[in-house]
């Protein structure tokens, strides 16, 4: 079966999906709530604190300026980060793509221009419709960047895969898909794949999962076992 090649990419698209992911978090609270992601841009950036004081009519300029700055002063990182997290990929890229393609037997990745921007914050954001992704830079560092990809591009096929079920509402597909992430990933035959800390969800999720795990077999499960299973006990 075919699967995607992943383009590495630092240019000024990433600074765009910065800086409308930073505006997109700083005014609107996440999923659960609350602006946790704000928070945790601002503790990369104290600088962002001085947000809440602009004049709104003067907010996208200022996190424009801002991001820019930071975007100039790290280009150099970056670009080095771009090489290392590409080099790292093509890596184990096909024994990544073969192992998803026993979870998902016969089932094709979706067409796409599939692309890893590099981002100066810590979101990991993905464009669904664009089949692209950030990956945060610090990631080299944690020695997760083929581990966040992985997860990334777990979702574009998942998502895909789950357009047979269009009546689920968006936000359970949303859980149902990261529950889904690290379900798969956290197996011995991904090992390659896991964070070394393991992604932790929100306590519902774990719970769902903890179930999950007792009732089906991860090495061996494939989608359709999964999304039965889940509709079945949490959807019906």
């Amino acid at each position: 079966m075919t699967h995607p090649t992943v383009d590495f990419v630092l240019n000024e698209r990433c600074i765009e999906l910065d800086v409308f992911y930073t505006l997109m978090f700083f005014r609107n609270p996440d999923k659960s709530g609350d602006f946790s992601k704000k928070t945790r841009i601002i503790k990369q950036y104290p600088q962002f604190t001085a947000f809440d004081s602009v004049e709104v009519s003067s907010q996208d300029l200022f996190v424009k300026q801002e991001v820019n700055k930071i975007h100039s002063e790290l280009h150099a990182v970056l670009t080095n980060t771009l090489e290392t997290t590409e080099s790292l990929w093509r890596e184990i890229e096909k024994t990544y793509f073969d192992l998803v393609a026993t979870v998902f037997p016969e089932f094709p990745w979706p067409e796409g221009n599939y692309k890893c921007y590099m981002s100066v914050i810590d979101i990991n954001a993905i464009i669904k419709k664009e089949k692209s992704f950030q990956l945060f830079y610090g990631m080299v560092s944690k020695n997760i960047t083929n581990s966040v990809i992985a997860h990334e591009m777990l979702h574009f096929i998942f998502y895909s895969y789950m357009e047979n079920y269009p009546n689920i509402e968006k936000a359970k597909l949303w859980e149902m898909a990261e529950i889904f992430n690290k379900f798969i990933q956290n197996t011995q035959k991904f090992k390659n794949f896991n964070y070394p800390e393991d992604k932790v969800l929100e306590e519902k999720q774990e719970i769902i999962l903890k179930d999950i795990k007792v009732n089906l077999n991860p090495e061996t499960v494939n989608i359709q076992d999964f999304v039965s299973y889940y509709q079945t006990h949490y959807l019906s």
